[in-house]
């Protein structure tokens, strides 16, 4: 048998099966090993390379930050050994998110850099058959991360530049993820002009993608947007589809704990202080349990405010302590 097919069958079974729908965790994980087995049995390093980077991206889908960054941390010595500029590319992308994810942004921020200093010269689709596009994903996803660490230029490249690199490759993916992001930079700048279309935009792409993932994080992304503009209700609609999208498909699931945090905050605006204290302890309960440390500091903030709303001076000491 061509040992290199089946191996890039497996690859493919990873990212249609377990990104996009669901598989259960046994059968990513036997896809996995046997498609790694079939990578190495016909030499295939940049096959090996994608099943590390893909099986990775799966697990930290589902919650399992760790594996998410140990997977990313396997896979890119063997995308360089490879050679290949897409897989190399593939394997960037997994290394920036996975970081992002656990909330090591000093470390994301410099594999972003480190990857748009010296751009790859193939700017087409690194993974195949998704479109997805890593220099249009990092012009977008990846400058956006600077945002989070009070960059707000980096946010507003990702904005202008970024999107329109995504469209012109005709990167859906990345252009969905990209507008999404203008939620945050709005959140963060106060800049909330075209913050909501930006957003709607997103959410018609990844709509039309139908792919649960992009799905669940778009209808979270629409929801902050609502949110910054205060319009309570509307937020609290799209951020309890995107927790039922990611809660039902899996993939999504690790930023659980993001959508709690404004859940709750959107509650409290709303003078639902029973619904803000739920919301906001599992927020942060689910982010300890995970691991995804950038979650877990909005999701602190967000209890932190809750108490002091709810409670005041009688809860000083919860409220120091979150």
């Amino acid at each position: 048998p061509d040992t290199r097919a089946l191996g890039m069958a497996a690859c493919g079974g990873l990212l249609t099966g377990g990104w996009r729908m669901g598989m259960s965790e046994d059968d990513v994980e036997a896809v996995f090993i046997e498609g790694r087995e079939l990578a190495r049995r016909s030499g295939e390093l940049a096959t090996e390379c994608l099943l590390v980077a893909v099986h990775a991206a799966v697990r930290g889908g589902a919650g399992d930050l760790q594996r998410y960054v140990d997977g990313s941390l396997e896979a890119a010595p063997l995308a360089e050994r490879s050679g290949e500029p897409r897989v190399v590319s593939a394997a960037a992308m997994v290394l920036v998110y996975a970081h992002y994810s656990a909330g090591r942004l000093n470390e994301a921020w410099e594999f972003v850099n480190e990857f748009l200093d010296h751009p790859p010269e193939e700017t087409r689709p690194a993974i195949e058959p998704s479109g997805l596009s890593a220099y249009a994903w990092m012009e977008t996803v990846g400058r956006s991360i600077g945002s989070f660490m009070g960059m707000l230029d980096a946010g507003r490249v990702a904005q202008r530049r970024g999107i329109e690199i995504a469209r012109g490759l005709g990167d859906l993916e990345s252009l969905s993820w990209g507008c999404g992001f203008a939620s945050y930079l709005a959140e963060f700048s106060g800049e909330v002009e075209g913050c909501l279309e930006r957003c709607r935009e997103g959410f018609e792409i990844a709509e039309r993608m139908a792919d649960p993932y992009s799905r669940a994080y778009s209808s979270g992304r629409l929801g902050v947007a609502h949110q910054v503009r205060k319009e309570w209700e509307e937020a609290i609609d799209c951020l309890n589809s995107a927790l039922a999208l990611a809660r039902q498909h899996r993939p999504g699931v690790e930023a659980e704990a993001h959508w709690l945090s404004y859940l709750a905050l959107a509650q409290l605006s709303l003078g639902r202080t029973d619904a803000a204290h739920e919301a906001v302890r599992q927020a942060v309960a689910v982010a300890q349990q995970r691991g995804t440390r950038g979650y877990e500091i909005p999701s602190r903030l967000a209890m932190a405010r809750v108490l002091r709303q709810s409670e005041g001076t009688d809860a000083n000491a919860e409220i120091n302590a979150a």
